[in-house]
This record gives structure tokens, C-alpha cells and sequence, in this order.
């Protein structure tokens, strides 16, 4: 017997989403601006930064446990319809201005590393024109897509470090605290964006079958996220060394270069390249799509997937504007800096908010 899908995902579903989401950026720009922040010690960034996300995180986890509503419900239920909707327009921007940076970043990654001779814009379209593609099909589509691809991405992963295992120089990572605990400290809390994404994915709390399942999934994919995010960046400073580290242009790629088996296939980056692409598209089809949803709450609009077609529109465009992937890679870092203060403060203000709400509703009763 055939069952009736009901528009809702799983917990796997939900977890590859989380990965996908977040778990791609070791392979973009973000190690580089780690790299800047921390030194050599730049892997204990999201460590300390997973720490704080994590502690926001179980701050939303409560609230949506005790109202069963998705981010976007609960912050206009908890702070009102126009405070709210400040809010929601915040994690929109985060979320559509995320979409364009790194578009163009991964844009520029295929254009400077694999296909000199094709014009970034043409990549950025075809990019993006294929995460709508997959966008506009749905959220089930998307999650099962990623589950899909999860295992094979997972496994080129994992296959990258077994083939470049023969390159590691354990000394390269002394002195192991880097410039030191408390600039450590500092650059975790202000690279907590990172991990940020986990805390608005919380909207599609309404498309996950349970809360139980919700919860499982948010927690078991931010913290393979960590792990693989700590795992590789420990690998490029032991690889390339600082300062190398540190000026070297996605490093990812770099290290897919030097991968081999043996003196007989040693220009395996192909491979890579393919499964990377199709966990880009999927990449951003959740940025799509979750920036079609946003949009359309602080919009008030029933129906939010007619939002899609034109915000790939805006993404294409807007992300033409720098005029080389230095200006978007340094906006790309203001960028991280000024949305780690929204990961922090926004979900604090909401559950305090909530906090004092019941307060004074016990008080007057």
C-alpha cells in the first residue's frame, strides 16, 4: 500500500538539511577568515562558537516546546506583530544577503579554480537557477534530496582526509593556543554566525513530524556540523602551515588538489567537484526557500512560494555587484561579524521576553 505523503519531514531529512546548511561552509571562504581571527589556532573558533550557539539553541528549543510553533509564529506571538516583524526582517536579511555573498563566493570558487574561461556570471546563474529549481519543489523535496546526497557527500568528506593523510605535519599546530585564549575567546563569539543558520531553520518547525524528532535532528546536525568544521580546519593548518594558511585562497580546493592515490590517479579533483556542486545546490535552495518563508511573514502572506522565482532574481543580480571576489569576501566578513550579534541577542530577548510575560500574568492572576 502506498502511503499518502503529508508534506512533513524527518529527522534524518531535517538533520542533512542542518549539514548542508551550514556543514558546506568549511569548503567556501569561512576558514579563511577563521584562519585570520585564530592563527593556527583557529579550530577552537567553532568549538567555543558551537558552545554559545548551542546554549541559544536550547533557549528556542524550550520556547517551541511549550507554544509548537515554528521561530516565525513564536516571535510575533511572544513580542507582538510590529516588533516582531523588525525581527523576522532581520533573520530575512540574514538569510537573502547570505544567499548573494556566498553565491558569488561559490561562484568565484568554480571560476578562479576549475573554469577560468567561464564568466562568473554565467556560473552564478546556472547555480542559482538550479537550487530554485529544487526550491520551488519544496521542502520534502529538498529533504529528501539531501538525505539523498549526504551519504556520498559525507564519504568524499572523509575520503579527502584519508588521501591527503600522507601531508600532515602535527607541528604546525604550535603553539596550540594560537595568539591566545582570550582573542580565542573573543573571535568565537564574534564568528557565532556560523553555526547561525540552525537557530532560524527552527522556522520549519511546523514541517518537521514531531517536536521530539525536531529537536534530535537540530542537535545531532550542529554538532557533526562542529565536528567536521573542526576536523578540517585542523587538517589545512597541518597541511599548509601558518601564514600559508592564512593567505592561501579556498583552501578546500587546494586540498582537493594535492589528493592522490598513489603515482596513478592524482588529479582526482573532479570528483570532488561534482559532489560539492550538488551539496552547493542544495546549498542554497534551503536559503531559497527559507527566505521565501521569512519574507512572507513579515509580508503577512499565506502563500510564500511564488517568493522564490524573484528573490533568485535579486540573488543573481545583487550578486554581480562587487567587482571582484576581494570586495565580496570582505563584505562576506563584515557580514559574519554583524550577524553573530543577531544569533546572540535576538533569542536571549525572545525567551526573556516570554519570561517576563508569564511573570506578569501569574502576578495579576
Amino acid at each position: 500500500m502506498i502511503k499518502i505523503s503529508d508534506g512533513k519531514i524527518g529527522m534524518r531529512e531535517y538533520a542533512s538539511i542542518i549539514f548542508l546548511t551550514i556543514g558546506t561552509k568549511y569548503t567556501d571562504t569561512t576558514p579563511s577568515f577563521l584562519f585570520k581571527a585564530g592563527k593556527n589556532a583557529a579550530w577552537m573558533i567553532p568549538l567555543f562558537s558551537f558552545v554559545i550557539v548551542c546554549a541559544c539553541l536550547l533557549l528556542i528549543l524550550s520556547l517551541i516546546k511549550k507554544h509548537q510553533v515554528g521561530l516565525v509564529e513564536l516571535v510575533n506571538h511572544v513580542t507582538g506583530k510590529y516588533i516582531g516583524g523588525i525581527i523576522i526582517l532581520c533573520f530575512f536579511l540574514y538569510m537573502f544577503l547570505g544567499t548573494v555573498i556566498n553565491g558569488r563566493s561559490y561562484a568565484d570558487i568554480v571560476d578562479t579554480m576549475f573554469y577560468p574561461n567561464t564568466p562568473v556570471p554565467v556560473v552564478l546563474f546556472l547555480l542559482l537557477a538550479a537550487s530554485f529549481l529544487i526550491a520551488n519543489r519544496g521542502l520534502e523535496t529538498i529533504g529528501r534530496t539531501a538525505w539523498f546526497l549526504l551519504p556520498a557527500i559525507g564519504f568524499a568528506a572523509v575520503l579527502l582526509l584519508v588521501l591527503t593523510y600522507d601531508r600532515l605535519f602535527w607541528e604546525h599546530l604550535f603553539p596550540i593556543g594560537g595568539p591566545g585564549l582570550k582573542i580565542i575567546l573573543k573571535e568565537s563569539l564574534t564568528h557565532t554566525s556560523i553555526f547561525g543558520e540552525v537557530l532560524i531553520l527552527a522556522s520549519f518547525f511546523s514541517f518537521i513530524r514531531s517536536y521530539k524528532e525536531f529537536r534530535t535532528a537540530s542537535l545531532i546536525g550542529i554538532t557533526v556540523t562542529c565536528v567536521t568544521m573542526t576536523v578540517y580546519l585542523i587538517f589545512y593548518v597541518v597541511v599548509f602551515d601558518m601564514p600559508s594558511v592564512e593567505n592561501l585562497a579556498y583552501l578546500h580546493q587546494q586540498l582537493q588538489r594535492i589528493a592522490s592515490v598513489g603515482q596513478v590517479f592524482t588529479h582526482m579533483e573532479a570528483i570532488f567537484l561534482a559532489l560539492w556542486l550538488l551539496g552547493s545546490i542544495i546549498h542554497f535552495s534551503i536559503y531559497l526557500y527559507l527566505s521565501a518563508y521569512l519574507l512572507a511573514g513579515v509580508l503577512q502572506l499565506k502563500e510564500f512560494e511564488p517568493l522564490i522565482l524573484p528573490l533568485s532574481g535579486f540573488a543573481f543580480f545583487f550578486g554581480l555587484l562587487p567587482e571582484n571576489a576581494y570586495q565580496s569576501g570582505s563584505f562576506r566578513e563584515f557580514l559574519l561579524t554583524l550577524e553573530s550579534s543577531l544569533v546572540v541577542f535576538i533569542p536571549i530577548l525572545i525567551w526573556l521576553v516570554d519570561w517576563l510575560k508569564e511573570r506578569g500574568s501569574r502576578e495579576n492572576s
